[in-house]
């Protein structure tokens, strides 16, 4: 093999790792994220509601087993749309898994954000 071969080998390798790390939030961010902005939403109920608002909002808050990113595409520049499979049970629907999409942003410090 010559060394233009071994250049472009490694050339190959190189962007094939590089393409890696660019592949969106693993699904322990997209969990992470989902866990926090539930725990917003009810934390916001509390405060219109008071202790009845907050008893409502974990009524009806699902509670998440699990998430799973299938497959992320960036769609623009730091920005991805993911195919997530989440499990939760919901009030009155029980535990169910679904697949549903989300879009996620790379913040300046690294960490990831919900934009949808």
């Amino acid at each position: 093999m010559s060394v233009v071969s071994f250049k472009l080998l490694g050339a190959a390798a190189l962007a094939l790792v590089l393409a890696g790390c660019s592949k969106g939030p693993s699904s322990a961010d997209v969990e992470a994220l989902i866990r926090a902005e539930s725990e917003n939403i009810t934390q916001q109920m509390e405060a219109l509601g008071g202790a009845f608002g907050g008893d409502l909002a974990r009524a009806i808050t699902p509670e998440v087993h699990s998430v799973h990113v299938i497959g992320c595409e960036e769609v623009r520049q730091n920005v991805y749309r993911c195919d997530l499979e989440i499990d939760a049970t919901r009030p009155m629907i029980g535990r169910k898994s679904e697949v549903t999409q989300m879009e996620f942003v790379r913040l300046k410090d690294g960490r990831w954000s919900i934009l949808n």
